[in-house]
């Protein structure tokens, strides 16, 4: 599941966290899926937006490689539901009119859906856009964890055994271009 979301969402030079929850390492696409084709573990996290591969400051002026600062392409927006049974969020993603490019589980309670953001070229854009329009005034109404708003939000990454849980995350839906459901008008 890890080489088949990095082959279909990336491209090969695209630098991206994958890690722990504390983690720091960033990588191309290319080298991550060297490593995962040659036996190494794959990490339980992942930051969907490809990052700029150099240390920037945090919010709180630490210096990272994973930070919001980081992002240079705001491609996803992650979002998932903690209150929600899973059947009830399949039934939401399954229906809900936006372009979901991935549909992850978790391995937990919860599915982490990764929405394409295009034409977002600026963190004053995702502000805009996915924080206040997408979050604020849409999802987070509805029940959308609102601490998921920020562009380097971390998600699952599909392939990852979680021992505490005896479960896989993996990819439930995969649509590198994104879908609506829904009727359009044409």
């Amino acid at each position: 599941d890890a080489a088949l979301l990095l082959a279909h969402l990336y491209r090969p030079d695209d630098v991206l966290f994958i890690g722990d929850q504390y983690g720091s390492e960033v990588k191309t696409v290319a080298m991550w899926l060297a490593d995962f084709n040659a036996g190494v573990p794959i990490p339980p996290h992942v930051i969907p937006n490809p990052l700029t591969g150099t240390a920037a400051s945090t919010k709180d002026g630490r210096p990272s490689f994973r930070a919001d600062s980081c992002v240079k392409a705001f491609r996803f927006a992650v979002a998932e539901f903690d209150g929600m049974s899973r059947e009830d969020q399949l039934r939401f993603w399954w229906a809900v009119n936006l372009p979901v490019c991935a549909l992850l589980d978790s391995g937990g309670k919860s599915l982490h859906a990764w929405i394409k953001t295009d034409g977002i070229e600026t963190a004053e854009d995702w502000t805009a856009t996915v924080e206040e329009k997408l979050f604020r005034h849409y999802l987070t109404p509805l029940g959308c964890d609102a601490a998921c708003r920020n562009e380097a939000r971390l998600s699952r990454m599909p392939g990852h055994f979680r021992t505490e849980k005896s479960r896989w995350q993996r990819i439930l839906y995969l649509a590198p271009h994104g879908r609506r459901i829904g009727w359009e008008a044409r």
